[in-house]
């Protein structure tokens, strides 16, 4: 009997850590988020390198994996696009957007600039709607997103011969409707249905052994 009650405890342990290990990073983009900036300078940016517009749409979100479209069209008129994939647990490739529910002190590590601290946590003003956001001042370069999305929202950045501004122009935070269940929620189910069944059949165990009068 023993035996039984501490092999279900030390399951119900294992898939309590295992959720924990998921949860440490948060995701809060959706398949059909997008977002369109509008970037202003001061000074003389190379017209040839320099983004006058990007739009980013949320293609698909599978765990902490997130796959996106980035459209760009820079100074010169020139377009192009990509599709990178952000891996917020192992580092995403850039900083267009980051975990969710970031808090003051909280690191994340990103695979441009390595790890990177939150500064504070300020009310913010995008397109009517006051949000919260989170900030890092990363040297001539602060980056702010929306804390419950983790998305950019506004990028200030002083260099030597010129200025550069990202500011949202445009922002839909609505889902697909065939957006998958997220990943974690699953997990939380799965867990709860695990930790159910042991203490039923902890129970069922005792009143099988209890001898009758």
């Amino acid at each position: 009997m023993k035996k039984n009650i501490a092999l279900i405890f030390s399951t119900a342990l294992v898939s309590m850590m295992v959720f924990s290990v998921f949860a440490q990073v948060s995701v809060g983009l959706k398949a059909g988020y997008w977002v369109e900036y509008a970037i202003t300078y001061t000074g003389n940016p190379p017209p040839d390198s320099s983004p006058e517009r990007i739009r980013v749409d949320i293609q698909s979100v599978q765990g902490n994996t997130v796959t996106m479209e980035i459209e760009r069209v820079v100074l010169n008129g020139q377009e192009d696009s990509q599709n990178p994939t952000f891996d917020f647990e192992n580092g995403a490739p850039y900083l267009l957007a980051v975990p969710a529910n970031l808090n003051t002190d909280d690191v994340f590590y990103n695979k441009d600039v390595g790890y990177v601290t939150i500064d504070g946590i300020e009310d913010y003003n995008l397109k009517g709607e006051t949000r919260a956001v989170v900030y890092a001042d990363l040297t001539q370069l602060i980056f702010r997103w929306d804390q419950d999305t983790g998305i950019l929202v506004q990028v200030d950045e002083e260099k030597d011969t010129f200025t550069e501004k990202w500011i949202v122009d445009e922002i839909n935070l609505e889902a697909n409707q065939t957006s998958e269940l997220n990943p974690l929620i699953i997990y939380g189910i799965i867990i709860a249905v695990v930790a159910v069944l042991a203490i039923g059949g902890y129970f069922l165990l005792r009143k099988k052994r209890v001898k009758p009068q």
